[in-house]
């Protein structure tokens, strides 16, 4: 029983950290050896100004968590569908940790690439993840712009200053393939959406049906 509720409580931590709130995959290239990263640029920008950057700017600290794609999402999903449904062969096996993640990625190799490519543009690590989902970097707005092939300029909007990246981060295809969001480019706080609550309600409410059927919760 106490598997099960475990079990039960890793899956729904699995689906909150699942990319929902973002494009399943790419746009189309541009170019042939670049992709661009859709939905990174703030719907803000529309109404603010552009304001001259101070002579430092391009020298300021930006640390960016780079979020990596699953090498598998929908296996992944399959198996979270599978594992619950009593009419599956797969009802109740549930996987470890190592398992999801030998399983469904991201792989070892994808990890490596995308740090391996922000290093080379003046990145450092900050802190990395057991399961190969995140990097946390630091670097500078130059470095982000070389990296990401994107400006970092300086915007005005109701008086509130900050900094943003002025179009969708654009990477080398074999690298933009294993990213699935890049935060850290602008520092102008952004409101969760709507949709984003709704989902995360949406999710929290399956996870306590699951567990009032089983007894575990009132």
């Amino acid at each position: 029983m106490h598997h099960f509720t475990a079990s039960v409580l890793y899956a729904v931590i699995l689906l909150l950290v699942s990319p929902w709130g973002w494009a399943a995959s790419p746009e189309i290239p541009t170019s042939p050896d670049r992709v661009a990263l859709p939905g990174h640029v703030l719907p803000a920008l529309s109404r603010a100004t552009v304001v001259s950057s101070d002579e430092e700017a391009g020298s300021q600290a930006l640390t960016l968590t780079i979020v990596l794609r699953r090498d598998d999402q929908a296996g992944f999903e399959q198996y979270l569908r599978d594992v619950y449904d009593s009419r599956s062969l797969e009802y109740q096996r549930f996987l470890s940790l190592p398992e999801i993640i030998e399983r469904f990625g991201p792989s070892h190799e994808a990890y490596t690439s995308i740090l391996n490519y922000l290093q080379s543009h003046g990145f450092s690590l900050v802190e990395g993840s057991a399961t190969r989902q995140t990097l946390l970097v630091r670097g500078t707005r130059e470095d982000a712009e070389r990296a990401f092939d994107v400006q970092i300029k300086d915007y005005i909007l109701a008086d509130k200053r900050f900094y943003a990246n002025d179009r969708n981060p654009r990477l080398p295809a074999g690298i933009g393939a294993h990213v699935q969001a890049v935060l850290g480019l602008s520092n102008l706080a952004q409101p969760q959406t709507v949709t984003s609550l709704e989902k995360v309600a949406f999710i929290c409410s399956v996870a306590f049906a699951v567990l009032g059927a089983t007894g575990l919760v009132t």
